[in-house]
């Protein structure tokens, strides 16, 4: 027999269109909000008669687009880039050495930037190569970035321009680009249940158009949540812009 009320849990899976064009599903994502809010718009035909001025003889409720707001509490590479309406791209380099020399123009209590980063190991040397500085004393390095800033209190004159030979290691992960679509269209399916009868409880909405609900905070002291907010489309060959299905077993 089915509940006659409704605690829900689920598993958020979501599929993005590129170019129109449906990509893969991927998830499931942790959400702790998926809530559809149908709307309409009411239709009142008002009396000026003499006696019933001002009552309604008449209603209709015009259905409007229903809205959907989502909360993802999972934060990866895939929702990040849907909350920053970006595309997501592999990163990667490989681990090398420098076999010739790279000039680097510095100023002193400034960070001056190599072509690589993950820095391993650096010789710094002065522009003739026949001077070769010390770590900590003339320069400081930060090796996740590959940037070198020269001391005032060291050997190396301001504004000088070094010659620096190392090795950098390999980097892979996902670079995002943000703002490079105007608009995230997206496919969600909630794969829920029922905690009041334990019975699967299916969520679709075929195409949503979406806008960022909230900004997101790099340096949020809690964790983060990207909400999502949009409009509900019925695409071509749909005559409903989602559906719920709620099984029996």
């Amino acid at each position: 027999m089915a509940a006659r009320g409704f605690i829900g849990a689920g598993d958020l899976y979501i599929a993005r269109y590129a170019s129109g064009v449906l990509q893969g599903m991927v998830g499931p994502y942790e959400s702790t909000k998926f809530e559809i809010k149908p709307a309409s718009d009411l239709k009142e035909l008002v009396s000026r008669g003499r006696t019933t001025y001002g009552q309604i003889v008449e209603t209709v409720a015009i259905p409007k687009p229903a809205s959907l707001n989502v909360d993802l509490v999972e934060v990866n590479k895939e929702t990040l880039a849907i909350a920053l309406f970006g595309t997501a791209a592999v990163l990667t380099q490989t681990s090398g050495t420098w076999a010739t020399a790279v000039a680097l123009v510095t100023k002193h209590g400034e960070w001056a930037a190599l072509p690589k980063g993950a820095v391993s190991s650096l010789v710094v040397k002065d522009a003739t190569e026949t001077t070769t500085y010390v770590d900590g004393q003339d320069y400081i390095v930060n090796s996740e970035m590959g940037w070198v800033k020269t001391l005032s209190t060291g050997a190396i004159a301001a504004s000088a321009t070094l010659k620096v030979t190392g090795a950098y290691g390999a980097i892979s992960g996902t670079e995002i680009s943000g703002m490079t679509d105007s608009q995230v269209r997206v496919q969600f399916v909630l794969h829920g249940k029922n905690f009041a009868d334990d019975l699967p409880v299916i969520v679709t909405v075929y195409e949503a158009l979406l806008s960022a609900d909230q900004a997101f905070d790099f340096l949020k002291n809690d964790f983060n949540t990207v909400g999502l907010k949009g409009q509900m489309k019925t695409p071509s060959g749909y005559l409903t812009p989602f559906t719920v299905a709620m099984r029996n077993a």
